[in-house]
């Protein structure tokens, strides 16, 4: 039986009052570069390369409005 190794990571979406901010593709804005100097699309690639595979990606809710806040990525890889 294989044993699985996992990793989350959250990234956050950018809200407005009303929501997501007008003019801004949510998506979009998620493929801004972090704090590490590396967007979404890159720490995915490198995480792919180094074999975790991506298992699901889930809106987190914020208790104070009903607007998606985060997006859980949950990534997996066999245990060596």
């Amino acid at each position: 039986m294989t044993k699985w190794e996992l990793k989350y990571f959250a990234l956050q979406i950018k809200l407005g009052l009303g929501g997501i901010i007008p003019g801004i593709d949510p998506i979009k804005a998620l493929g801004k570069k972090g704090d590490g100097g590396k967007s979404p699309e890159d720490e995915l690639a490198e995480m792919a390369a180094q074999g975790w595979e991506l298992v699901s990606v889930t809106p987190i809710v914020n208790s104070a409005n009903p607007y998606t806040t985060h997006l859980l990525f949950t990534l997996k890889r066999p245990l060596e």
